[in-house]
């Protein structure tokens, strides 16, 4: 199960739990794992998971992202 993590990730958590729909960072990590479908890209770390995905035994690579920058997203709202 995925669980929140940071303050920022919190507020953009809220924002949208408030209009009754999925955590936008969950929906940015969802289609980051799908876009990895049929890649070189062995293990998937993401600041939304709780551990290390395999994503294609067979493959040699590894990626570790944070799907959503809530910091910079917060940042271009208060402009």
């Amino acid at each position: 199960m995925r669980q929140p993590c940071g303050a920022a990730r919190n507020v953009a958590a809220v924002w949208v739990a408030a209009a009754g729909t999925m955590a936008l960072d969950i929906i940015a990590d969802d289609a980051f794992m799908a876009a990895l479908a049929g890649s070189d890209v062995r293990h998937y770390a993401s600041e939304e998971q709780d551990g290390v995905v395999e994503v294609n035994p067979a493959g040699s690579l590894a990626l570790a992202i944070d799907p959503l920058d809530h910091g910079k997203c917060l940042q271009a709202a208060k402009k």
